[in-house]
């Protein structure tokens, strides 16, 4: 093909050649590696959420003005966890009264991601005092949302923790 040009010439049109399908193999490459650990959206009703925003900050205003409050070890200034398996306890309390038959949750999140995403189910033990484990897969910034249901009425507590070995 370049036969009939001088051999510097000859090399040097070989080497573009070669440059750009190295770059076509790295752009393959990397769209490769984008589209096989896509996600997609994690909050499909991310829109709503921001519609009612106002209206959620309210409805907890009113809650906490109520007297409901959580209590335990996660609402130190700074809750630092272990990465795997923590044993977490939580009080929930509508003014000094414990709240024995509400359904509490924690969701574990980080951000930016949904894999590693979890919402336990924390069991009641005793009068308003709830406990359950935490698994947590990795060390870093996390993100918790403790959630109390009492008739109906949600009282929710969010947070980041570090999780440190």
């Amino acid at each position: 093909m370049f036969k009939h040009m001088e051999k510097s010439l000859r090399y040097t049109f070989y080497g573009i050649i070669a440059t750009f399908l190295l770059l076509f193999l790295a752009t393959y490459h990397t769209l490769k590696i984008a589209f096989s650990g896509h996600e997609g959206v994690m909050n499909k009703d991310y829109y709503e959420v921001g519609l009612n925003y106002e209206k959620f900050i309210e409805e907890q205003k009113k809650l906490i003005g109520e007297g409901y409050h959580f209590e335990g070890i996660l609402f130190g200034e700074h809750p630092i966890l272990k990465p795997g398996e923590n044993p977490i306890s939580i009080k929930f309390f509508r003014g000094d009264t414990p709240i024995s038959d509400a359904r509490v949750t924690v969701k574990l999140e980080k951000r930016a991601t949904d894999k590693f995403t979890k919402i336990v189910d924390i069991q009641p033990i005793e009068n308003g005092k709830y406990e359950g484990i935490l698994d947590i897969a990795t060390e870093g910034k996390w993100f918790i949302t403790i959630t109390g249901n009492d008739n109906g009425k949600t009282l929710k507590k969010y947070f980041p923790i570090d999780v440190i070995n």
